[in-house]
């Protein structure tokens, strides 16, 4: 399959103009309609419906629109991570991050590591695909940072502690709890906590459920499906309480109140996972400026 015959049929989806895509392709519209029923041939399938004003995905379309998605952005990202197979030089640093929220002073560093290395892509990516030894021992990302027990460890990886903030739950401001500060895990008893949502990787849901678990108190788990990006924003709406790093007040959701839970079975403490043979010679320099950063 031609990956430029997806970028076309992508673009079109988009533009739903055969004209506009083939003016931003400098084809003309004709051979663009030839390059498309050539595709819609190879899949055996009608991928666009049109008329003398639009165009539409048909229902086939629509189901093979993420796949042609998917299919080039993973084709993309071998681009960028090959560019310079011909030098043997890594140019970019994959960090993959389990959560919604970065450390404290983590993103300062990374600011501080893309002003001084122009050269280098800082590639951000999520626990959607995989998990910490899947990610590092597959030579998908350079870096994993994830909240997690201080038992988690992985063989042949290294890890080094980035962040420790006592365990905190957040909760409705309508709740009663919120005119507290501090609570007990019994205070909890009874309540619906929000977790973070199943991933890949599946280190902090084990944290927040190692503090449930050890609590010995009764709870009942919110199990609707939700984005890692939107969990948090439940609690807002009354759909429960959820375990939290302590943030600054400006980073919370509206209309929560944070509290310390003095007797957690776990600090919320944020790891970063690297492999010592990583084939990325930016690796080490990044480790050691991150010490320097004062992050640990």
């Amino acid at each position: 399959m031609n990956i430029d015959r997806l970028l076309e049929f992508l673009t079109i989806s988009e533009t739903k103009s055969f004209k506009k895509t083939a003016e931003m392709m400098n084809i003309s519209a004709a051979v663009l309609s030839a390059r498309i029923a050539v595709l819609e041939k190879s899949l055996g399938v009608k991928l666009l419906l049109r008329d003398a004003h639009r165009v539409e995905l048909t229902d086939a379309g629509l189901q093979f629109l993420p796949d042609a998605q998917r299919i080039v952005g993973s084709v993309e990202q071998l681009k960028r991570r090959f560019k310079t197979i011909g030098s043997n030089t890594y140019r970019s640093l994959r960090i993959a991050l389990s959560g919604t929220l970065m450390p404290p002073k983590v993103g300062p560093y990374l600011d501080f590591v893309n002003g001084n290395h122009p050269d280098i892509h800082l590639e951000l990516l999520n626990d959607a695909s995989f998990d910490v030894p899947g990610g590092l021992n597959e030579d998908l990302c350079d870096i994993f940072l994830t909240y997690g027990t201080s038992e988690l460890h992985f063989d042949g990886i290294e890890r080094q502690l980035i962040y420790s903030s006592q365990t905190c739950v957040l909760v409705n401001k309508s709740d009663p709890l919120a005119y507290y500060s501090h609570v007990h895990m019994q205070d909890l008893d009874g309540r619906r906590f929000i977790l973070y949502p199943k991933t890949s990787e599946t280190a902090f849901r084990d944290l927040e459920l190692k503090m449930l678990n050890s609590a010995m108190i009764s709870y009942s788990l919110y199990e609707d499906t939700v984005s890692p990006e939107f969990y948090r924003w439940l609690v807002p709406i009354g759909k429960g309480v959820s375990f939290f790093p302590w943030v600054a007040r400006e980073t919370m959701p509206p209309n929560t109140a944070q509290l310390a839970i003095d007797d957690a079975a776990d600090s919320f403490n944020m790891y970063l996972f690297y492999r010592k043979d990583s084939q990325n010679p930016f690796l080490p320099e990044f480790l050691e400026g991150l010490d320097k950063f004062d992050l640990i």
